[in-house]
């Protein structure tokens, strides 16, 4: 999962964390005319697409059937707007168009000291948007930028928690197309 570039470390916290996977100006235009996917930290003027896209994230899980909450996803966006050092929020662009986020936290085993894992809480890509081929593209880069910043706090694991019930077949040939491994499995019982 090397080779990733993650633009704009502006925040305090994120310009250490990110320092050296800033790729250099010659270097961030030649990205970005390959692939036109720009995976980059938040900007002020996202936060409005970021909240579309989380709903259409929702809407297509399995538990599109509880009402979506403002009050809640408000409360995870002033975590995102000022994150501590162990979280980050990443934001995929395409033509200037917020299209995917992954929003992720790094922290120590549960049950183990002395080693760090990267947990991501969400991964999401407007697929309407991008269709199939490119909604994989930004995925993977996505999965690239937790990488790069997992790196930066010293996690050598990455948790990649599927639990939308959406596309899973698809999501599964992905992150093992990317190394991961599969080590259990997310269910739900009606009660």
């Amino acid at each position: 999962m090397d080779n990733v570039s993650v633009h704009g470390a502006g925040h305090a916290a994120d310009v250490h964390a990110l320092d050296g996977f800033v790729l250099s100006s010659i270097e961030d235009r030649a990205e970005r005319v390959k692939s036109g996917i720009i995976i980059r930290l938040p900007q002020d003027d996202d936060w409005r697409a970021l909240h579309e896209l989380v709903r259409k994230v929702h809407e297509r899980t399995v538990f599109s059937n509880v009402p979506f909450s403002d009050r809640k996803y408000a409360l995870i966006e002033a975590q995102a707007r000022n994150p501590q050092p162990h979280q980050c929020l990443l934001v995929a662009e395409i033509d200037g168009r917020v299209v995917g986020l992954a929003w992720f936290s790094a922290g120590e085993y549960l049950l183990g000291e002395g080693t760090v894992l990267t947990t991501t809480h969400l991964l999401g890509v407007d697929s309407e948007y991008c269709g199939p081929f490119r909604a994989a593209k930004v995925f993977v880069k996505l999965l690239r930028g937790v990488a790069a910043w997992s790196k930066t706090r010293a996690a050598h694991q990455i948790l990649v928690h599927v639990t939308s019930g959406y596309a899973l077949k698809q999501t599964d040939r992905l992150i093992r197309a990317g190394g991961g491994i599969c080590i259990g499995g997310s269910y739900v019982v009606n009660s």
